[in-house]
């Protein structure tokens, strides 16, 4: 387990990690294209591992009548995501993360869904159809 810390493009969000699993997904599906433009590298972070400074700079968008995705309301930083309004885990953007480095690829998720403008690698990390 690791720790790290990072920040909206802005400045006006920050946020602190520790003790959380190094690995990441990255998603491939419609949804996070749309919201980032490209697919979405981001970890888990559990209850009591994170704390983020400057949440009032942060706006929710409930997609899909379940998920969100936070964002900053200044620079438009896409930030995390969270599984319901009431979830307290959060995944956060490896992209915003200080020294992402650090961090190994875990899975690649809703290969199927890619667009067709770039490839996924073939280094023997898992490429999945679904979340799971």
């Amino acid at each position: 387990m690791i720790k790290d810390s990072g920040s909206c493009q802005c400045g006006k969000i920050t946020f602190e990690l520790w003790d959380f699993n190094p690995e990441y997904s990255i998603c491939h599906c419609a949804e996070c294209r749309k919201w980032t433009g490209s697919f979405y590298a981001c970890i888990a972070a559990k209850t009591g591992h994170y704390k983020i400074s400057g949440e009032q700079h942060i706006t929710w968008y409930l997609k899909n009548q379940k998920s969100e995705q936070g964002f900053c309301k200044h620079c438009g930083s896409a930030i995390f995501w969270r599984e319901s309004p009431n979830a307290v885990d959060l995944d956060f953007a490896i992209g915003m993360l200080d020294n992402p480095d650090q961090l190994r690829p875990r899975r690649h998720i809703f290969c199927q869904s890619k667009a067709k403008y770039y490839n996924i690698p073939e280094d023997g990390t898992p490429h999945l159809d679904q979340w799971n």
